[in-house]
């Protein structure tokens, strides 16, 4: 009967009070962990601000740098596609300009072709070259022709290549007596042939472009009719858009231009075969006949000349009905001038828009910032009578708990004195008193954790807390077998609750302890610094830290227990209450640091288990 009704008692207390108290305390330690990283975040937010200036202004400026970049890298692409648009358009356009001077050559040339031909079949000019002509009317003859055809000159050649008759005959010029046998268009009007070339004339020093027809009488060749057109005055038509337009004769020497300093030059260099030729034939008496284009070379699809150091895009057309090539040459400084005006612009609209567009994201993120801060402090105000009235509830829970429990175990191991000897009875006796125990030990548990809140800081030694550590650990695990210490601590002072540290240090110890080898158990610890390396939650922080690494040499953490050991309340041990690395990850937490856990448990190894804490320098002096 006895045993009946402690048992049910005991069912009824573990109902009632006993079976919401572990989810309470999972509320509480997961509602204290949000508030702690809450003001652990707030806190690191001032505590990196001073370093954090520096990075960002580092950030600044690389973003400056990158945002200058890519405004220059599209400017650049805006520039040569604009470029090359510009191109492609002269090159067209100049085509077309191209073909309307030949257009217009051909017809100054055409309407004045078949003049030697009327020259050669005129009464008056037969009858001279009969003999039964003055060559005073042969001269009034042709002077009406060339005013009528408005033809530079019109003269007549004797077999010999001499002048018989010349329209010009009154003039300080007067062609007649003069000898052309050596000029090409009488050598092939002499053969029969219909002559044609361009030069500068010999007595009168002008340019002109020179057609000639044989004279026959009875089928015999007496003579050569000829008639000489000043093309000059077609240049003037060519002032037209940018470029500049050249005709070279078909030895390549610019006879006509829109640039009168390029006239008389050579497209290329001239052999020295073709400038005895020219020479003989007196076509450009007195011109040195020097190279125009230094050097033609392709760059995609269109060809450029260099002309006095300038770059010229190049357009070209064959002339066949005069012998001539025709030239059309654009500057590139007119085709960059454009491009570059666009690709300026382009570069000042990217920058002004990606500076906007930063300068919004800086704003807003700032902004956010700002209202993540007011957010926090406003929790932080809220929530502090909040943790305080919990920690007040947990407290009274606790106790509220603790008095049954003493009455529970004391009642029932006065049971077990009092009671006749049943081994039966004995053994529910003894199986309350071990639950009142772990439930003892859980509420000591619970309070230890809600009340690790860091008292006055001091300066202290690394090396001194782990000792402290290390011998609170040993008399706690009471280890079977002598342990293997390797100690290797840098020298670091550090200003902040060395009996909270102690208590994280401690917590991690005695799990060393108990998972480390029975027979030879063996714990290395090793503490260095190591700058800017300092993280929490995934941030870096430009910083200095203090990096301690606890290894045994156990069987190792298997992956599925692993990852839970930070969890309240976990253990794989039955007669633990699963807190211990949890305390010390919170500790950690208070001191802005941070706790990892690795494990390599099928490698037989010194450190099968290591754990890796980490505390910021600025928490140092």
């Amino acid at each position: 009967m006895i045993h009946g009704v402690v048992a049910d008692g005991i069912q009824r207390f573990d109902k009632g009070v006993l079976a919401g108290w572990p989810d309470r305390c999972i509320l509480y330690s997961q509602y204290a962990s949000r508030r702690l990283e809450e003001q652990t975040c707030d806190r690191m937010t001032r505590y990196s601000s001073s370093a954090g200036k520096d990075l960002l202004a580092m950030k600044r400026f690389l973003w400056v740098i990158v945002v200058f970049a890519l405004a220059l890298g599209v400017a650049a692409m805006t520039y040569s596609v604009s470029f090359q648009d510009a191109v492609d358009n002269a090159q067209r356009d100049d085509r077309e300009r191209l073909e309307i001077f030949s257009e217009l050559i051909s017809a100054t040339v055409n309407r004045y072709r078949t003049l030697p031909f009327s020259v050669a079949r005129n009464r008056t000019i037969l009858r001279l070259l009969e003999g039964r002509a003055s060559v005073q009317e042969a001269n009034l003859v042709l002077k009406e022709i060339a005013k009528k055809s408005k033809s530079s000159a019109v003269y007549i050649l004797s077999p010999s290549g001499d002048t018989l008759a010349a329209s010009n005959f009154d003039t300080p010029i007067s062609f007649v007596g003069k000898n052309y046998s050596f000029r090409q268009y009488f050598k092939e009007a002499i053969q029969g042939k219909e002559g044609a070339m361009y030069a500068i004339g010999t007595t009168s020093a002008v340019p002109g472009y020179y057609l000639s027809c044989p004279v026959e009488l009875d089928d015999s060749i007496v003579g050569v009719a000829v008639a000489k057109l000043e093309l000059l005055s077609l240049q003037t038509a060519w002032h037209i858009g940018q470029g500049t337009v050249l005709a070279a004769d078909p030895y390549g020497v610019a006879i006509l231009s829109s640039n009168s300093k390029w006239v008389y030059r050579s497209t290329h260099p001239l052999p020295t075969d073709e400038l005895s030729l020219i020479r003989n034939q007196k076509l450009y008496p007195g011109k040195s006949l020097t190279p125009l284009f230094s050097q033609v070379y392709s760059r995609g699809s269109a060809r450029w000349a260099r002309v006095d150091d300038h770059d010229y895009l190049l357009v070209q057309k064959a002339f066949p009905e005069m012998g001539w090539n025709l030239f059309y040459l654009t500057s590139h400084s007119s085709l960059t001038l454009h491009s570059m005006q666009l690709s300026a612009f382009t570069f000042l609209i990217c920058l002004v828009g990606m500076t906007i567009f930063l300068f919004v994201q800086e704003h807003r993120r700032n902004t956010l910032a700002e209202l993540r801060l007011e957010q926090s402090r406003r929790t932080s105000r809220i929530d502090n009578e909040r943790e305080e009235s919990l920690r007040l509830l947990a407290d009274s829970i606790a106790h509220q708990i603790r008095n049954p429990l003493l009455g529970i175990g004391g009642n029932a191991n006065l049971l077990r004195k009092k009671l006749p000897h049943d081994d039966r009875l004995e053994y529910h006796l003894f199986t309350i008193i071990d639950c009142c125990h772990n439930l003892e030990r859980i509420v000591v548990s619970i309070r230890d954790y809600i009340n690790l809140v860091p008292g006055p800081a001091h300066e202290f030694s690394m090396g001194d807390a782990v000792n402290r550590a290390r011998l609170d650990a040993e008399i706690a695990i009471e280890p079977q077998n002598i342990v293997n210490w390797s100690l290797s601590i840098e020298p670091a002072r550090l200003r902040l609750d060395e009996s909270l540290l102690v208590k994280a240090l401690v917590e991690i110890l005695k799990n060393a302890l108990e998972y480390a080898d029975k027979n030879t158990p063996a714990i290395r610890i090793h503490g260095h610094w190591k700058g800017k390396a300092c993280t929490f939650r995934s941030s870096q922080f430009d910083t200095q830290c203090y990096f301690l690494h606890i290894c045994d040499n156990g069987q190792g953490i298997v992956d599925e227990v692993l990852k839970h050991v930070m969890d309240p309340f976990f253990t794989t041990k039955t007669d633990a209450v699963g807190l211990g690395l949890t305390k010390a990850k919170r500790v950690l937490q208070v001191f802005h640091g941070t706790i990892e856990v690795f494990s390599s448990p099928d490698q037989s190894s010194e450190c099968c288990t290591e754990v890796v804490i980490s505390i910021p320098i600025e928490e140092m002096s």
